[in-house]
Protein backbone atom coordinates (compact mmCIF):
# COMPACT_ATOMS: atom_id res chain seq x y z
CA UNK A 1 0.00 0.00 0.00
CA UNK A 2 1.51 3.43 -1.25
CA UNK A 3 1.65 6.55 0.87
CA UNK A 4 -1.08 7.97 -0.93
CA UNK A 5 -3.56 5.02 -0.14
CA UNK A 6 -2.70 5.39 3.30
CA UNK A 7 -3.14 8.92 3.47
CA UNK A 8 -6.53 9.25 2.01
CA UNK A 9 -7.55 6.14 4.10
CA UNK A 10 -6.35 8.63 7.23
CA UNK A 11 -8.70 11.16 5.88
CA UNK A 12 -11.27 8.95 5.59
CA UNK A 13 -11.30 8.02 8.96
CA UNK A 14 -11.76 11.50 10.11
CA UNK A 15 -14.76 12.56 8.19
CA UNK A 16 -16.63 10.83 11.78
CA UNK A 17 -14.72 12.80 14.01
CA UNK A 18 -15.97 15.79 12.18
CA UNK A 19 -19.09 14.78 11.81
CA UNK A 20 -19.73 13.91 15.79
CA UNK A 21 -17.58 17.31 16.27
CA UNK A 22 -19.94 19.54 14.48
CA UNK A 23 -23.23 17.77 15.80
CA UNK A 24 -21.56 18.73 19.29
CA UNK A 25 -20.98 22.36 18.04
CA UNK A 26 -24.93 22.70 17.05
CA UNK A 27 -25.86 21.47 20.05
CA UNK A 28 -24.18 23.85 22.03
CA UNK A 29 -24.44 26.65 19.52
CA UNK A 30 -28.50 26.20 19.96
CA UNK A 31 -27.52 26.53 24.24
CA UNK A 32 -25.52 29.41 23.50
CA UNK A 33 -28.26 31.02 21.09
CA UNK A 34 -25.89 31.52 18.23
CA UNK A 35 -27.89 29.36 15.36
CA UNK A 36 -27.09 28.67 11.89
CA UNK A 37 -24.35 31.65 11.93
CA UNK A 38 -21.97 29.55 14.78
CA UNK A 39 -22.18 26.54 12.75
CA UNK A 40 -20.66 28.09 9.77
CA UNK A 41 -18.07 29.56 11.59
CA UNK A 42 -16.91 26.39 13.23
CA UNK A 43 -17.08 24.26 9.70
CA UNK A 44 -15.29 27.10 8.26
CA UNK A 45 -12.87 27.44 11.10
CA UNK A 46 -11.65 24.19 11.09
CA UNK A 47 -8.36 23.60 9.67
CA UNK A 48 -6.08 19.99 9.38
CA UNK A 49 -2.30 19.52 10.43
CA UNK A 50 -0.61 16.41 9.38
CA UNK A 51 2.74 15.11 9.74
CA UNK A 52 5.51 16.60 7.74
CA UNK A 53 6.09 13.55 5.33
CA UNK A 54 2.69 13.68 4.17
CA UNK A 55 2.55 17.43 3.67
CA UNK A 56 3.38 17.55 -0.28
CA UNK A 57 0.65 15.20 -0.53
CA UNK A 58 -1.82 18.45 0.26
CA UNK A 59 -1.07 20.17 -3.06
CA UNK A 60 -1.01 16.88 -5.10
CA UNK A 61 -3.19 16.44 -8.16
CA UNK A 62 -5.02 13.09 -6.96
CA UNK A 63 -5.20 14.71 -3.36
CA UNK A 64 -7.20 17.63 -4.79
CA UNK A 65 -9.21 15.70 -7.37
CA UNK A 66 -10.31 12.69 -4.77
CA UNK A 67 -11.21 14.86 -1.45
CA UNK A 68 -11.58 18.95 -2.22
CA UNK A 69 -14.88 18.07 -4.00
CA UNK A 70 -16.33 16.38 -0.46
CA UNK A 71 -15.74 19.65 0.86
CA UNK A 72 -17.27 21.35 -1.90
CA UNK A 73 -20.40 22.68 -0.14
CA UNK A 74 -18.89 22.81 3.51
CA UNK A 75 -15.63 24.26 3.59
CA UNK A 76 -14.09 26.86 0.76
CA UNK A 77 -11.73 29.21 0.99
CA UNK A 78 -10.64 28.80 4.63
CA UNK A 79 -9.33 24.78 3.97
CA UNK A 80 -5.84 24.71 4.04
CA UNK A 81 -3.02 22.10 5.21
CA UNK A 82 -0.47 23.03 7.54
CA UNK A 83 3.16 22.36 6.53
CA UNK A 84 4.77 22.58 9.49
CA UNK A 85 2.88 20.50 11.68
CA UNK A 86 5.37 18.31 13.46
CA UNK A 87 3.51 15.58 14.73
CA UNK A 88 -0.36 16.27 15.09
CA UNK A 89 -2.11 14.37 12.40
CA UNK A 90 -5.41 14.95 14.29
CA UNK A 91 -8.02 17.78 13.58
CA UNK A 92 -7.53 21.47 15.21
CA UNK A 93 -10.52 22.19 17.31
CA UNK A 94 -9.13 25.01 19.49
CA UNK A 95 -10.28 28.03 17.72
CA UNK A 96 -13.46 26.69 17.89
CA UNK A 97 -13.40 25.59 21.22
CA UNK A 98 -12.34 29.25 22.20
CA UNK A 99 -14.77 30.87 20.20
CA UNK A 100 -17.71 28.54 22.35
CA UNK A 101 -15.78 29.34 25.85
CA UNK A 102 -15.54 32.80 25.11
CA UNK A 103 -17.99 35.22 27.41
CA UNK A 104 -19.73 37.45 24.94
CA UNK A 105 -19.22 36.53 21.59
CA UNK A 106 -21.14 39.47 20.12
CA UNK A 107 -18.31 41.90 21.59
CA UNK A 108 -15.75 39.75 18.79
CA UNK A 109 -17.03 41.48 15.60
CA UNK A 110 -14.68 39.27 13.45
CA UNK A 111 -16.42 36.33 14.13
CA UNK A 112 -19.98 37.60 13.30
CA UNK A 113 -21.15 37.06 9.56
CA UNK A 114 -24.85 37.53 7.98
CA UNK A 115 -26.66 34.97 6.09
CA UNK A 116 -28.73 35.50 3.32
CA UNK A 117 -30.16 32.34 2.05
CA UNK A 118 -31.00 33.07 -1.83
CA UNK A 119 -34.40 30.32 -2.84
CA UNK A 120 -33.98 29.98 -6.74
CA UNK A 121 -35.89 28.33 -9.61
CA UNK A 122 -34.07 28.11 -12.83
CA UNK A 123 -32.09 31.45 -12.71
CA UNK A 124 -29.12 30.16 -10.68
CA UNK A 125 -28.82 26.31 -12.03
CA UNK A 126 -26.11 24.63 -10.45
CA UNK A 127 -22.90 24.67 -12.45
CA UNK A 128 -22.18 20.97 -14.15
CA UNK A 129 -18.49 20.87 -14.21
CA UNK A 130 -17.04 18.56 -11.46
CA UNK A 131 -13.91 21.25 -10.44
CA UNK A 132 -15.18 22.54 -6.76
CA UNK A 133 -13.23 25.75 -8.14
CA UNK A 134 -15.21 26.20 -10.97
CA UNK A 135 -18.78 24.98 -10.06
CA UNK A 136 -17.90 27.86 -6.79
CA UNK A 137 -16.98 30.49 -9.95
CA UNK A 138 -19.91 30.05 -11.57
CA UNK A 139 -22.39 30.40 -8.50
CA UNK A 140 -20.39 33.66 -7.76
CA UNK A 141 -20.62 35.29 -11.37
CA UNK A 142 -24.91 34.55 -10.63
CA UNK A 143 -24.98 36.41 -7.39
CA UNK A 144 -22.85 39.84 -8.52
CA UNK A 145 -25.11 39.74 -11.24
CA UNK A 146 -28.49 39.50 -8.82
CA UNK A 147 -26.66 41.89 -6.15
CA UNK A 148 -25.78 44.41 -8.99
CA UNK A 149 -29.55 44.36 -9.52
CA UNK A 150 -30.16 44.95 -5.87
CA UNK A 151 -27.68 47.25 -4.87
CA UNK A 152 -28.52 51.11 -4.96
CA UNK A 153 -26.34 53.17 -7.05
CA UNK A 154 -25.33 55.22 -4.44
CA UNK A 155 -23.44 52.09 -2.56
CA UNK A 156 -20.14 51.23 -3.43
CA UNK A 157 -21.02 47.25 -2.99
CA UNK A 158 -20.94 44.68 -0.66
CA UNK A 159 -18.25 42.20 0.91
CA UNK A 160 -18.94 38.61 0.37
CA UNK A 161 -17.66 36.50 2.70
CA UNK A 162 -18.76 33.02 1.99
CA UNK A 163 -20.76 31.18 -0.64
CA UNK A 164 -21.94 27.95 -0.73
CA UNK A 165 -24.90 25.39 -1.87
CA UNK A 166 -26.78 24.10 0.78
CA UNK A 167 -28.62 20.63 1.04
CA UNK A 168 -28.13 17.64 -0.36
CA UNK A 169 -26.50 16.76 -3.81
CA UNK A 170 -29.08 15.37 -6.42
CA UNK A 171 -28.84 14.13 -10.11
CA UNK A 172 -28.43 16.52 -12.54
CA UNK A 173 -31.62 14.68 -14.19
CA UNK A 174 -33.83 14.96 -11.20
CA UNK A 175 -36.80 17.16 -11.17
CA UNK A 176 -35.86 18.47 -7.44
CA UNK A 177 -35.48 22.27 -7.30
CA UNK A 178 -31.63 23.63 -7.43
CA UNK A 179 -30.47 23.56 -3.89
CA UNK A 180 -30.21 26.73 -1.77
CA UNK A 181 -27.36 29.17 -2.10
CA UNK A 182 -26.26 30.61 0.95
CA UNK A 183 -24.50 34.02 0.70
CA UNK A 184 -22.41 34.83 4.13
CA UNK A 185 -21.87 39.06 4.65
CA UNK A 186 -19.40 40.82 6.16
CA UNK A 187 -21.45 42.88 8.05
CA UNK A 188 -24.82 42.94 9.26
CA UNK A 189 -25.70 46.21 7.72
CA UNK A 190 -24.57 44.74 4.38
CA UNK A 191 -27.28 41.99 5.04
CA UNK A 192 -29.93 44.30 5.40
CA UNK A 193 -29.28 46.36 2.78
CA UNK A 194 -29.67 42.94 0.14
CA UNK A 195 -32.66 42.21 2.33
CA UNK A 196 -34.44 45.66 2.47
CA UNK A 197 -33.97 46.04 -2.16
CA UNK A 198 -34.91 42.44 -2.26
CA UNK A 199 -37.78 43.25 -3.89
CA UNK A 200 -36.15 44.51 -7.04
CA UNK A 201 -36.04 40.10 -7.65
CA UNK A 202 -39.22 39.80 -7.86
CA UNK A 203 -40.13 38.18 -11.38
CA UNK A 204 -36.74 37.05 -11.64
CA UNK A 205 -37.01 33.88 -10.40
CA UNK A 206 -34.85 34.91 -7.14
CA UNK A 207 -35.95 34.94 -3.78
CA UNK A 208 -34.06 36.03 -1.35
CA UNK A 209 -34.24 35.49 2.99
CA UNK A 210 -32.53 36.50 6.31
CA UNK A 211 -31.25 32.69 7.04
CA UNK A 212 -33.04 31.32 9.94
CA UNK A 213 -32.40 28.81 12.83
CA UNK A 214 -33.39 25.46 13.29
CA UNK A 215 -36.05 26.16 15.77
CA UNK A 216 -37.87 29.12 13.44
CA UNK A 217 -37.25 27.48 9.76
CA UNK A 218 -39.57 25.01 11.80
CA UNK A 219 -42.44 27.80 12.71
CA UNK A 220 -41.86 29.24 9.69
CA UNK A 221 -42.80 26.19 7.77
CA UNK A 222 -46.14 25.19 10.25
CA UNK A 223 -47.18 28.84 9.28
CA UNK A 224 -46.61 28.51 5.84
CA UNK A 225 -49.26 25.50 6.14
CA UNK A 226 -51.52 26.64 7.98
CA UNK A 227 -51.98 29.84 5.85
CA UNK A 228 -52.17 28.07 2.63
CA UNK A 229 -55.12 25.95 4.42
CA UNK A 230 -57.01 28.88 5.42
CA UNK A 231 -56.62 30.36 2.13
CA UNK A 232 -57.75 26.95 0.28
CA UNK A 233 -60.78 27.25 2.82
CA UNK A 234 -61.99 30.38 1.01
CA UNK A 235 -59.95 33.03 3.51
CA UNK A 236 -58.82 36.30 1.84
CA UNK A 237 -56.28 38.64 3.51
CA UNK A 238 -54.09 37.03 5.35
CA UNK A 239 -50.67 37.38 5.52
CA UNK A 240 -47.55 36.44 7.04
CA UNK A 241 -45.91 38.89 9.78
CA UNK A 242 -42.98 37.25 11.14
CA UNK A 243 -44.21 33.51 12.09
CA UNK A 244 -47.83 35.05 12.92
CA UNK A 245 -50.98 35.08 10.31
CA UNK A 246 -52.27 38.57 10.17
CA UNK A 247 -55.54 39.65 8.65
CA UNK A 248 -54.87 42.66 6.50
CA UNK A 249 -57.98 45.12 6.31
CA UNK A 250 -59.29 45.45 3.27
CA UNK A 251 -59.24 49.09 1.57
CA UNK A 252 -62.49 51.07 1.74
CA UNK A 253 -63.45 52.55 -1.58
CA UNK A 254 -65.38 56.02 -1.56
CA UNK A 255 -68.57 55.78 -3.81
CA UNK A 256 -67.93 58.64 -5.57
CA UNK A 257 -70.23 62.07 -5.77
CA UNK A 258 -72.92 62.07 -8.55
CA UNK A 259 -72.46 65.44 -10.07
CA UNK A 260 -75.67 66.59 -12.17
CA UNK A 261 -74.16 68.37 -15.64
CA UNK A 262 -74.82 71.76 -15.98
CA UNK A 263 -77.04 72.35 -18.87
CA UNK A 264 -75.97 74.60 -21.36
CA UNK A 265 -77.93 77.94 -22.22
CA UNK A 266 -80.15 77.83 -25.13
CA UNK A 267 -79.69 80.56 -27.34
Amino acid sequence: MDTTTIFHKMIRQNNQKVREFILELEEQAAKRHFGDQLHVQAVCKIGFHFTATNAKLCSSESFKESYSDQLHDIIWLDMRCSHDSRISSEIIYKYVVEMLSAPNPDQNSDVILSDVVCHDHSSIPKSLNTEPKARFEHDLNHIKTSLSKVIADTVSGVSICKLYRTGKKVDSGSPQKNRLLKVTFNTVEERNLILRNSRKLIGSGIYVREDLSLADRNKRRAAEAEINERRQNGKRNLVLKGFQIVKVRSKTIFKPLWVARESSPQT
